[in-house]
């Protein structure tokens, strides 16, 4: 298992963040007791948590123009 998370760590974390199945705090956790180097932390989280910050931007948005 070690061998493959170095190898493919980045796209197991990405898909991690992107599906959500595991609470955020406890993905953290396990990647930090992983051999995945810290760029691919970075850049699964920042592309994995994309397409939630974008839907929960709009949906704050909109809040304002629910009563017009």
């Amino acid at each position: 298992i070690k061998e493959e998370i170095v190898r493919s760590g980045f796209w197991y974390l990405l898909a991690l963040r992107l599906f959500a199945l595991i609470p955020f705090f406890l993905v953290t956790l396990l990647a930090a007791l992983s051999p995945i180097r810290l760029q691919e932390f970075v850049a699964a989280t920042a592309i994995g948590i994309m397409p939630a910050t974008l839907l929960f931007s709009y949906a704050g948005a909109q809040l304002g123009y629910i009563n017009t």
